[in-house]
């Protein structure tokens, strides 16, 4: 409805996140990026989420939580019975809120997709399928869903919704290629995701501190960062580690591997692997740590490790080991070979001993800090915070213009 007069007034995004939120973990991570770009530019944006989580502000984001459900205080990393749950009540909150509110678009980010969709058809409104991965893979390779009937039935809408959503943001080029195979005259965005900030804090007492805490001094140190679920490969980096033991006892410095991340009982479950492996006395568990911290550990690492068994989406913590300027060995998957090459990290088959030969080649190699800066300044140039502002800006103002809307009399 136009104004009378002079008028200035912000064009409102919904943006959909089926997450708890916050939690320092790769997608709620992604989402707070998200809005917070937006606003920074002017949007006006209203973010969606689950009833768990941290409370954090962001300038200009409104943070809208879906109802509660009795007996449902945490939800598990991937598909599960009670993110299928509180899925549902959230898509009843985005309904109440499209109904009471004109917005320019609506974005959901996974099967947020899928509502963002449904609402942008049921009230005229720009619609943006966020694939930050793909469900039904997820879907299957979780085990979640067994039949195969179900998952081509769940495929067959996940198509149907992509390719008739106003526009479609990937964060890797696996993905894109996904959707441009199925839906080639969609409008796709691919946006990666970039550094957690603050890496480049240096703290003398919190490196200090932590060396300390967990015994790194004088060690060469293999890091593993996020969290302990069965795809990031932890028994295959255990594995690998166990197999080349005896070599790295060669190296001037006594060397061993650090893992940041986990839950009680997961750590339990590797503390054991490790023992089974004979290699528990150089293994380090701190459990969860604060964001804060993750810069100093992985400044007071020698190699980064990601050791992920499959996926295509690349995970949010390589591009912080790539800002980092320290050796990486990634297993030779498309999670990791999308972004890096042989040219920047070193690359090994997801077996034992092939990764294990590629830990210590980053250990020993002189090509290790050639390699280091090549992945660095790789990040600063096509993966920055900067890059990933300037995409998503691009997407909103062509898809519903820019953020401030001009009312004329």
């Amino acid at each position: 409805m136009l104004i009378a007069g002079p008028h200035i007034s912000q064009k409102a995004v919904l943006l959909i996140a089926p997450q708890p939120f916050f939690l320092q973990r790769g997608t709620p991570i992604n989402v707070r990026a998200m809005a917070a770009a937006l606003a920074k530019v002017g949007y006006e944006v209203d973010l969606l989420v689950f009833p768990l989580g941290n409370d954090v502000q962001t300038d200009g984001v409104r943070v809208h939580r879906s109802w509660g459900v009795p007996g449902i205080r945490s939800v598990p990393i991937g598909p599960s019975w009670r993110k299928l749950v509180l899925d549902l009540f959230l898509f009843l909150k985005a309904v109440s809120l499209v109904l009471r509110k004109r917005y320019a678009a609506v974005q959901g980010i996974e099967e947020g997709g899928f509502m963002a969709w449904f609402l942008g058809t049921l009230t005229r409104t720009p619609s943006i399928f966020d694939m930050d991965s793909c469900m039904v893979s997820q879907l299957e390779s979780s085990g979640f869903v067994r039949s195969n009937f179900l998952l081509r039935w769940l495929s067959s809408i996940e198509m149907f919704c992509i390719k008739r959503s106003s526009a479609v943001i990937t964060v890797c080029q696996a993905l894109t290629e996904k959707v441009r195979a199925f839906a080639p005259n969609s409008r796709i965005y691919q946006i990666e995701d970039f550094p957690l900030e603050g890496l480049e804090t240096r703290d003398p007492t919190l490196l200090d501190a932590l060396r300390a805490k967990f015994n790194l001094t004088g060690k060469k140190n293999i890091l593993y960062t996020g969290n302990f679920e069965s795809y990031q490969g932890l028994d295959l980096l255990l594995e690998a580690f166990a197999s080349v033991a005896l070599r790295l006892r060669d190296l001037p410095a006594p060397t061993q591997l650090v893992l940041v991340g986990g839950d009680s009982e997961q750590i339990a479950r590797y503390k054991k692997k490790a023992r089974d492996l004979q290699i528990d006395a150089q293994v380090v568990f701190t459990g969860m740590r604060p964001a804060e911290e993750m810069g100093a550990f992985m400044e007071i690492a020698d190699v980064l490790a990601s050791p992920r068994l499959h996926g295509s989406n690349t995970p949010l913590k390589l591009y912080s080991y790539m800002a980092m300027g320290k050796a990486i060995v990634a297993t030779d998957i498309a999670s990791h070979t999308q972004v890096l090459t042989v040219d920047s990290a070193f690359l090994a088959a997801p077996r034992a001993h092939e990764y294990g030969a590629a830990l210590a080649e980053a250990l020993e190699s002189s090509a290790s800090q050639t390699r280091a800066l090549r992945a660095k300044e790789l990040v600063e140039t096509k993966y920055s915070k900067k890059c990933f502002e300037e995409k998503l800006t691009a997407l909103y103002s062509e898809l519903v213009g820019p953020p401030v809307i001009g009312v004329t009399p």
